[in-house]
């Protein structure tokens, strides 16, 4: 497995590789995406440190796969060079690197803030992070019991998470609670998220209660987008 790992390793430390870098890099090395990904040895097994930095690179990749294999393919190739001044395009791009625990992206439908949260989502792939993206809807449906546990461990401790639409599902005092517990475990451990709504500040607060909502504002960078849909403008 060394060889292996060691070109997944040498493509992890390429930021600008390519997410069809990545899948390629996967399915030439005889990765199954859908395959279970290499965890920790049990205490007590010996590992080296060449074991250890060929079954990290092997996870990432896995993860890589999981983020292609999820992602919308209107948004495959969005990139944070798409984005323009009316999608706060030097603020989008000034948020990975920098320390707000939450980029909230709000506005009406069609104004682009799902292809910049997938634009971030790309980036911090291509970087080499582990980033998961959910819909609100396929979350908490996701989250139900007989739910996939590696789901609920993914969206627990990915480093970056992708939610869309957090406006767009029926609040529910069970899917509040899920909400509310996602992101008190996500602020503890400092990851990071990014949000779209189409939905108000006062209305998510209705929704989802002070308390999620608290958390999500902790050191978050809100962006409101304006303007008419840009789908409506298409057609």
């Amino acid at each position: 497995m060394t060889g292996q790992g060691a070109t997944l390793r040498g493509m992890n430390d390429d930021t600008g590789v390519s997410l069809a870098k990545w899948q390629k890099a996967i399915r030439a090395h005889g990765i199954d995406p859908d395959a279970v990904e290499p965890n920790a040895p049990q205490s007590g097994t010996p590992e080296s440190p060449e074991e250890r930095a060929d079954r990290l690179a092997l996870q990432g990749a896995h993860r890589a796969a999981r983020w292609t294999r999820r992602l919308p393919v209107m948004y495959r190739d969005a990139t944070l060079a798409d984005l323009g001044p009316e999608q706060h395009a030097q603020a989008v791009r000034d948020w990975l690197p920098g320390a707000s625990s939450s980029l909230v992206l709000a506005g009406p439908v069609g104004t682009g803030k799902t292809h910049a949260a997938y634009a971030v989502g790309n980036a911090a792939v291509a970087a080499g992070s582990w980033v998961e993206a959910w819909t609100m809807a396929d979350l908490l449906a996701a989250l139900r019991p007989g739910g996939d546990p590696a789901d609920l461990d993914a969206v627990r401790g990915c480093s970056l998470l992708v939610l869309d639409d957090l406006g767009g599902v029926k609040v529910t005092d069970w899917s509040q609670e899920q909400f509310s517990s996602l992101m008190d475990h996500r602020l503890r451990s400092e990851l990071r998220q990014v949000v779209t709504t189409n939905a108000a500040y006062p209305d998510l607060v209705e929704a989802w209660g002070d308390r999620a909502l608290d958390r999500l504002r902790y050191r978050w960078t809100p962006l409101a987008f304006t303007g008419t849909s840009r789908r409506l403008a298409a057609w």
